[in-house]
């Protein structure tokens, strides 16, 4: 329990640093730097304040339903960028986490958004493996 609230503690003060670095960028360098991830400035602080580890949290979903995370974004950019997207916005990081550390890659979750795109990215990277 106290090892729990521990980690709730230090994550919350991780997200709190990060939320003011970037309320300290001007606006120019906060448009400069979203232009270079590829995202809206807004888009940027809302994941910048999110589970800073929900990159981790996503490479492991990908190998989880057999897929190259090196050739997703070579052959699916886009689609890799929405999955990001929708990860680091993602409100279910700590379930996805805990979920990942009692069952591994074994378990496919309901409750993630990124399920249905994944799902279809393992068929279709099936589908182009069988020609």
């Amino acid at each position: 329990m106290i090892d729990s609230f521990a980690s709730w503690l230090r994550s919350a003060f991780v997200r709190l640093r990060a939320k003011r670095e970037m309320d300290q960028l001007c606006q120019s360098d906060l448009e400069r730097i979203a232009a270079d991830l590829g995202v809206s400035p807004s888009e940027l602080c809302a994941n910048s304040a999110t589970n800073r580890d929900w990159r981790r949290l996503l490479d492991e979903r990908i190998r989880q339903f057999g897929l190259d995370r090196a050739a997703l974004d070579e052959d699916f950019p886009r689609v890799v960028r929405d999955l990001e997207r929708t990860c680091g916005r993602c409100g279910s990081a700590s379930r996805c986490e805990n979920d990942f550390k009692r069952s591994g890659l074994e378990t496919i979750s309901g409750y993630c958004p990124n399920t249905h795109t994944l799902n279809a990215l393992s068929k279709e990277s099936k589908n182009i493996s069988k020609r």
